[in-house]
């Protein structure tokens, strides 16, 4: 019952940092998978966890069979995508002043008068603001 809990714990640790096990997303055959091997016992206990937003970066995940890093452990290994170009940034869209549509003179006329309105405000405004 312990382990379950454990396990619940974890799965909501993933969620809440928005983490993904990178070992589960290859397919592979259940030899392949095991980080651990001791005698009979064959297990993946070793685990590649990453952001969410990141995981277009790692190509694979294997484990090298012939590694071993610590006794009874084999080496887990990711494959990274290391990009030089830099990304480009979005832009916000910033829309055009249409000022050539002045020159037709009901809008110019419109332009006017509601900057002959918004000038009093924006003069009391400035004049309270100091």
């Amino acid at each position: 019952m312990a382990h379950l809990f454990h396990l619940f714990q974890f799965i909501v640790f993933l969620t809440k940092l928005e983490l993904i096990v990178m070992n589960t997303c290859f397919k592979r055959q259940k030899n392949k998978l095991a980080t651990y091997v001791s005698g009979d016992t064959v297990s993946a206990i070793d685990y590649l966890l990453l952001q969410r937003c990141d995981r277009r970066y790692i190509k694979d995940v294997k484990v090298i069979a012939g590694e071993e890093c610590v006794s009874q452990h084999r080496l887990l290994v990711g494959d990274v995508i290391i990009s030089t170009a830099p990304r480009k940034k979005k832009r916000m869209h910033i829309p055009r002043l249409k000022v050539w549509k002045l020159r037709e003179p009901n809008v110019k006329q419109e332009f006017a008068r509601l900057v002959t309105e918004r000038k009093d405000e924006v003069f009391e405004a400035d004049t309270n603001g100091m």
